[in-house]
């Protein structure tokens, strides 16, 4: 029997993980792999991934060519950088613009973005490395969807928790929609 995937040039990791669905050309890059991620051992593990889960619902209903499915295992989704980031283990929770731009990462980000029509740039470091990386084709631009970004950059006087973190999920939404350009 004939395998469906073809070999993988970057490996399963806490910083990388191919699409299920071979056919969507979207590909969305996070910033850095933090602990839920190291614990998994896969990108946009915990709240991140059920925000992207819940966002993509609405994405692939307002555009469904770029957003083909609103399954979020289907899509490649990526960090910026390799290594893992948070204030216990590292201090941080990001990378610094050197490591970003450093010749290896870049090449890394090169290929993970090859063969993609869209690319979802999700946080500052997440831009910096495609730009870096001289992407071309669209792009959509957000802040990263970690709850406290979320709930320090979209006010919501909805009732409850779960209705505050669906307005500001939504909110989130429409900005991504509406940063769509074309890098060339």
């Amino acid at each position: 029997m004939m395998d469906k995937k073809p070999h993988e040039t970057i490996e399963p990791s806490p910083a990388y993980r191919q699409g299920d669905d071979l056919n969507i050309k979207t590909k969305i890059l996070l910033s850095a792999p933090g602990r839920e991620e190291e614990k998994t051992a896969r990108p946009a593990a915990g709240e991140t991934g059920k925000t992207l889960q819940i966002a993509l619902a609405k994405l692939h209903a307002i555009d469904n060519s770029n957003f083909p499915s609103s399954k979020l295992d289907d899509y490649t989704i990526a960090n910026a950088i390799e290594s893992i980031h948070y204030k216990n283990k590292t201090g941080r929770t990001e990378a610094t613009n050197s490591e970003i731009c450093d010749s290896t990462n870049i090449e890394r980000i090169k290929r993970i973005l090859s063969n993609c029509k869209a690319v979802v740039s999700l946080g500052d470091k997440a831009f910096l490395a495609i730009k870096t990386a001289k992407y071309k084709g669209i792009i959509f631009t957000a802040k990263h969807p970690s709850l406290q970004s979320l709930n320090s950059n979209y006010a919501s006087k909805e009732r409850t928790s779960k209705e505050r973190r669906k307005d500001r999920i939504n909110q989130w939404v429409n900005d991504l929609i509406k940063s769509k350009k074309k890098l060339r």
